[in-house]
């Protein structure tokens, strides 16, 4: 879980580690769905990254803007903003991607994980019941 929360490996390598836990837990439907975002999100990171140094070179570069005519104006030139937005908006639309795989595999690991305390508590409830129906027995049979 803390790989999923923390970012302590990549997304799809995290996505790799919920393939195999569905193969540990006979569910092969989400085994390929799993292969399928890891290399997905190995290829939006790649893109994520392309994004930064394409952000970076897209940057207006320092003018100076001086005229010895002091009855002509000048005017800033609009430089790249169109360019920067354009790059934004989708760099913003492949991390809505990223985050959705990331959402959807702490989901599916969060279902196991509940799913195994459920089980192992009610094991654990189970066998205190059944030694506390032993004690009584027993103190009870001595009467």
């Amino acid at each position: 879980m803390l790989d999923i929360t923390n970012n302590r490996i990549p997304l799809h390598g995290v996505s790799l580690k919920a393939s195999r836990l569905s193969l540990l837990l006979d569910i092969p439907g989400n085994v390929t769905l799993f292969k399928e975002w890891a290399k997905f999100a190995e290829q939006n990171s790649f893109i994520i990254e392309t994004y930064k140094s394409t952000i970076e070179a897209a940057k207006d570069h320092d003018i100076s803007i001086a005229s010895a005519n002091p009855d002509q104006h000048v005017f800033n030139p609009p430089g790249n903003t169109m360019e920067r937005i354009e790059i934004r908006n989708e760099a913003k639309q492949v991390v809505g991607y990223l985050a959705n795989y990331r959402t959807e595999t702490y989901n599916f690991a969060l279902g196991i994980y509940e799913m195994e305390i459920w089980k192992h508590s009610r094991k654990y409830f189970w066998k205190e019941k059944e030694q506390n129906r032993a004690d009584f027995e027993r103190n009870f049979s001595r009467c």
